[in-house]
């Protein structure tokens, strides 16, 4: 639910954000404004004494794909884009306030994951990948087919490689390359073998079943 104190002030900063697939001008109500960037978003602005602050300005509306992406009960904020047949589950924060933040397709962010960036590294992350619950991913490139585990936590310029897992609990150090087809354990995470065709399957299953779950969600199933 978006808080009365700043639906006036979302809606007026809406009104004025480009229209290029982005949030259209407001309509009648900051529903309306919630519902074209998602399935039962959460939109937040900065908002200081009733006010959006000068920080809120800078704010841009999310992107979502044509093929209705969803985002379930998460903060999206700024300069995010997110492709078709993804999904942002409840308690998520993607907050691209001072770089941007670029989500391929069918892709899942779990439940709790944070995802932010710096000024000099963006995140981007590519298509089919799954971020596990509670993710902490800061300023990197994930690229596709990918599978970043529960609770792991991957820093700032680190890129990964296509068909790559970091394992649950990690912690990958900010720079790190990481290898295609490449499993990653440990604090800090070092490679530990290279990943067998069992290992693909346990990337791709999570990205599938994840865009069964988006419907039924969506469709109030």
């Amino acid at each position: 639910m978006i808080d009365d104190l700043y639906s006036a002030q979302l809606l007026k900063l809406a009104a004025n954000l480009p229209r290029s697939g982005r949030l259209a001008a407001p309509q009648a109500s900051v529903e309306k404004v919630a519902k074209l960037c998602g399935s039962r978003v959460r939109v937040d602005v900065a908002v200081q004494d009733g006010r959006v602050t000068d920080f809120a300005q800078e704010v841009k509306a999310c992107a979502l794909g044509q093929a209705a992406a969803s985002v379930l009960g998460a903060h999206v904020i700024g300069d995010v884009e997110l492709g078709a047949h993804s999904s942002v589950w409840f308690q998520c924060v993607i907050r691209a306030d001072v770089n941007r933040i670029r989500i391929g397709h069918h892709t899942n962010i779990q439940d709790g994951t944070v995802i932010h960036v710096n000024r000099t590294d963006p995140v981007e992350i590519g298509d089919h990948v799954t971020l596990g619950h509670a993710v902490r991913l800061h300023g990197a490139r994930v690229g596709s087919h990918c599978l970043i585990a529960i609770g792991a936590i991957v820093l700032d310029g680190v890129v990964m490689e296509d068909e790559s897992i970091v394992a649950a609990g990690a912690l990958v150090s900010p720079g790190t390359r990481i290898p295609p087809r490449t499993l990653m354990m440990g604090s800090p995470a070092k490679p530990r073998r290279t990943l067998t065709d069992a290992d693909l399957e346990l990337i791709h299953r999570p990205t599938n079943n994840y865009v069964k779950l988006m419907e039924l969600y969506r469709d109030g199933g």
